[in-house]
């Protein structure tokens, strides 16, 4: 895989040292793309609007059921290129924060990865 820009753990923003951009690879890469594929919604950017969760359509819809929400995040996952396999995963709400949040380990290119991440 290619050299991507890092973006910080709080602000998901580009980060700077001394006015250079800080670039990340390898597992930390394949983890930062999983991450951003979490919490983009689908359609949500016009040239690559396949990419992302649809969290109006299935994730917040209360009709749709715990199994096919998880079956959407688990190949949101898999279908990041540098995944290899999901190890473990798991899926829940925080109610005070009105946020779904995934807990995955996964197998990469490189080494494993594992994250949680909050939509």
């Amino acid at each position: 895989m290619a050299i991507d820009l890092y973006l910080g753990e709080q602000s998901h923003d580009i980060e700077t040292l001394d006015n250079d951009l800080l670039l990340i690879r390898d597992a930390p890469e394949v983890a930062q793309a999983v991450k951003i594929r979490l919490r983009f919604i689908l359609g949500e950017w016009a040239f690559a609007f396949w990419l992302g969760v649809d969290l109006y359509g299935n994730l917040f819809n209360p009709a749709t059921s715990i199994e096919q929400k998880e079956a959407e995040l688990k190949n949101t996952i898999l279908n990041t290129p540098g995944v290899e396999s999901l190890l473990d995963f798991t899926f829940g709400v925080d109610p005070v924060e009105r946020k779904a949040i995934v807990t995955y380990r996964a197998d990469t290119i490189y080494e494993p990865i594992e994250d949680e991440v909050k939509i």
